[in-house]
C-alpha cells in the first residue's frame, strides 16, 4: 500500500487534524450561541440593573456622533464621508501623529492638516479632506 490512501502520510494526518479541530471549533461555537441571552430593550431591564430615582425619561440622551461643524458645506456624498474620515484620523491621530505620518509641521496644525489631505485624497476631494482634519484638530483644543 502506498501512503497516499492512508493517514499515515503527513499531509492526510494534518488534513484530519485540521478537519476535527473545525468540527471541534464549530460545535463549541453552536453550543456557546445558545447562552447568548437575548438583548434586552431599557424597558425590559431588571429594576436593580437601574439607579433608583432615574428613568429612562430624566437620562440625558448619549451623544456617540462626533459634531461635524462644517459637514455641510459639501454636498457630495464621497466629500462628506472623506470630511468624516479625515476628522476620525486626525481626531485620533492629533497634529504631531498626523504630521510625523503625513509631513507637515508639527507647530502649525494647517499645514499637518494640508499635508494629510494632500497625501490621501486627489485634488477633487483635498478640500474636504484638509478642512474635516482642521475641524478635528480645533476641536481638541
Amino acid at each position: 500500500m502506498n501512503g497516499t490512501t492512508r493517514f499515515t502520510s503527513r499531509r492526510g494526518l494534518r488534513l484530519a487534524i485540521a478537519v476535527a479541530a473545525l468540527v471541534f471549533l464549530l460545535a463549541s461555537l453552536c453550543d456557546a450561541g445558545q447562552e447568548i441571552p437575548a438583548s434586552r430593550s431599557p424597558s425590559q431591564q431588571p429594576t436593580g440593573a437601574r439607579s433608583a430615582g432615574a428613568t429612562p425619561s430624566s437620562l440625558p440622551p448619549i451623544d456617540t456622533e462626533p459634531r461635524y461643524p462644517n459637514l455641510s458645506e459639501f454636498t457630495d456624498p464621497f466629500d462628506r464621508y472623506v470630511y468624516k474620515t479625515a476628522y476620525s484620523d486626525c481626531q485620533f491621530l492629533g497634529v504631531g501623529g498626523i504630521a510625523d505620518a503625513y509631513g507637515g509641521n508639527r507647530e502649525d496644525s494647517a499645514s499637518a492638516a494640508r499635508s494629510y489631505a494632500s497625501f490621501l485624497y486627489g485634488a477633487q476631494h483635498q478640500e474636504a479632506g484638509f478642512q474635516g482634519c482642521l475641524d478635528a484638530f480645533e476641536a481638541e483644543t
